[in-house]
This record gives structure tokens, C-alpha cells and sequence, in this order.
């Protein structure tokens, strides 16, 4: 399977640097594997250096700077059409870092993944933090080496053609319609500025119902360097990478897994437990979701004036373990919406 790597970079050298490097550094299996480093126009020409010097001994290296200015959301869309001409790609921002394996698990996971019309994007990062709700985040651990999640990945991601080429369809017809509190995304996600492609992938993924596969233990971690989207260094999305030794990847199809996020980083699986089909069902331990998305039943930290069917703890790890065990308390609670209770003044 033939992949392209793809750089995304600006004005960030120091940044450029260190992930040319790490991926120089990584194992490639002796594959020979084609480097393309895109320059978004500015006045920067350090950046158009360090790309030409950079060392690449692993197969062609392609510098590319754009015409004009794009931005970071027309970039990325416009990196993202290459896969057009190169079937698959590994798309980096500059401020990343990739482990040794990273090449390896990429090529795996697309092997096992690419058919699969539920699967929108295979992540190379591994999520630990629900921004949504600006609170630690684990997935809950279940046979092999990835979970999934409605949640698009920009720290890391793979795509094949079918893939981008689906999502590119969507886009052409929805990039007009604005994204505001109607759309069923988190508040967070809706504030994001118009330079986030990001936004626009987990609107499509809510919509088609589709998601993003992602490893347990991460192949590429975020530096937060200064840029469009941090206004100062942040190492808040540092995560440790994947330092093994010949690793060998197991996959399972999204069906077979308990491990299956929703774009609130919800277990969405918690149906099975608590024996309520999904259409009546929402999920909110994290507490953050509004009335409007609200169904029959909540399962919920929040407190609403809604009778309470069962109550959980909080106390366990990741959190929908408390559920799945049984542990009774007060931190969680499964209310009936159908019998509202008056609030105490």
C-alpha cells in the first residue's frame, strides 16, 4: 500500500524542524515512502529553506509553496484533495511529532479500516482530553488496539480517497449553511472560527453518522506551539507516544467494540447496560449537553428536575465504568424525562 506524507506547514520553524526530523527518524519498513512539505504562502523564507535542506532517506521529497496565502482551513482542504492523486495519505500539522511506529500502524489500521463505510478518518493521536467540557478524558478499554470516536482528528490523521472524497461531496453542499446552536455540536465546537476545517469533518460525522478510528496509545503528539489556534505555547495536549519495539496491531470493527465515543466523548455502547434503546437514550456524564438533545431518559451529572430512576457513583475510571459495574451513588443519575418533579425554591 502506497502512502504520501503530507506536512502542513506556515511560520513556525522551529516546529518544521522538530517533526521533519521525528519523521526522518521513524521506521518505514523499507518502504519507500513519498514526503510532500506544504508551504502556505507568507513572508517567511526560512520556512521554504528548512524544507529544501531538511534530510528525507526514505524515498521522494516534494516542496511545494502555495500561490497565495490560504490559511489553515483552505490548506488543510486543499492537502486533503491530494489524496485524489495519491489514493492515500498521512496528514501533519508542523507542530506535531510522530513516534518510530507511526508509519507502521498508519498503514495497518488503512489496510483493516479503508472499506468500512462507518469509518470517516483513521487518527494517529490518541485522545486524553474532552475539550468539549475541558475535563481529562479515557476511553474505556476493550480487546485490540483502537476505539472510536464521532470526533475528527487534526493531530494526526490518515486518509484514503474514498474517505476525503466523501466528506469533500458534504462539504461542497453544506459549506454555506453556518454552524451555529442548532447544529447538534457542542458549544465549544460551534464558537470555533472560520479557520477550523475541523468543525465542518465533525458536523459530516454527526450528520452520516460516521466516525474516526483511534489508537489507545498515541503515534503523534501536539506541541501547542504558538499559531492560528493557540495564541501562546500550550503543552495541555501532550500525550506520551508509542516506543515499542515491533509492534503488531490489532483491529476490530466498531460493531465488535464497547469503546465507541460520541462527539461529546459519550460511551454510546451504555445502552446495552442499562436496556433502553439508543433512540430513547441520551448519554451526558460529563454533564454538558443541552435540554434540546435531551431524549426519554439521561443519563447525566447534572441535576435536573426529572425523576430519578437509578443514581450512580463517580468514583471509577474511565467514568462509564461506573455504570457498567454497578456502583450506586450520587454523582450520576438516569432520570425518566416523562415525570418531571417541581424544583425546591
Amino acid at each position: 500500500m502506497d502512502i504520501t506524507i503530507i506536512v502542513v506547514a506556515y511560520n513556525r520553524k522551529e516546529s518544521l524542524k522538530r517533526i521533519l526530523l521525528s519523521l526522518n527518524n521513524a521506521r518505514y519498513d523499507d518502504d519507500r515512502v513519498r514526503l510532500i512539505i506544504s508551504i502556505d504562502k507568507s513572508e517567511n523564507d526560512d520556512i521554504l529553506q528548512i524544507a529544501n535542506d531538511c534530510l528525507w532517506d526514505h524515498g521522494e521529497k516534494i516542496v511545494e509553496m502555495q500561490s497565495e496565502h490560504l490559511g489553515l482551513h483552505r490548506h488543510v482542504i486543499k492537502c486533503g484533495d491530494m489524496s485524489e492523486k495519491y489514493s492515500n495519505i498521512i496528514l501533519l500539522e508542523d507542530d506535531l511529532y510522530v513516534s518510530p511506529n507511526f508509519y507502521r500502524y498508519s498503514k495497518s489500521a488503512l489496510s483493516f479500516y479503508k472499506l468500512d463505510k462507518q469509518i470517516a478518518g483513521i487518527s494517529l493521536y490518541s485522545q486524553k482530553f474532552n475539550e468539549s467540557a475541558w475535563l481529562p478524558f479515557e476511553p474505556i478499554k476493550s480487546n485490540g488496539d483502537t476505539f472510536f470516536m464521532q470526533l475528527a482528528s487534526s493531530w494526526g490523521q490518515v486518509w484514503c480517497f474514498e474517505q476525503w472524497s466523501d466528506f469533500k461531496k458534504w462539504y461542497f453542499q453544506n459549506i454555506s449553511i453556518s454552524i451555529d446552536e442548532s447544529s447538534k455540536l457542542p458549544m465549544n465546537i460551534v464558537m470555533w472560527p472560520e479557520t477550523s476545517w475541523k468543525k465542518y469533518f465533525m458536523k459530516y460525522l454527526v450528520e452520516k453518522d460516521k466516525y474516526f478510528v483511534y489508537p489507545y496509545i498515541s503515534h503523534t503528539t501536539n506541541f501547542g506551539d504558538k499559531g492560528t489556534h493557540f495564541k501562546d505555547n500550550t503543552d495541555t495536549f501532550q500525550v506520551a507516544l508509542d516506543m515499542t519495539d515491533n509492534p503488531i496491531y490489532k483491529f476490530y470493527v466498531l460493531n465488535e467494540s464497547i469503546s465507541v465515543y460520541d462527539i461529546f466523548c459519550e460511551n454510546i455502547n451504555l445502552y446495552k447496560i442499562l436496556e433502553i434503546i439508543p433512540e430513547h437514550l441520551t448519554i451526558d456524564i460529563y454533564g454538558i449537553k443541552k435540554i434540546n438533545l435531551f431524549k426519554r431518559y439521561i443519563l447525566s451529572s447534572q441535576i435536573l428536575h426529572y425523576k430519578v430512576v437509578k443514581s450512580f457513583d463517580l468514583a471509577l475510571r474511565p467514568q462509564e465504568l461506573n455504570i457498567i459495574e454497578s456502583l450506586y451513588g450520587e454523582k450520576i443519575f438516569l432520570y425518566d424525562k416523562n415525570e418531571e418533579v417541581p424544583a425546591i425554591s
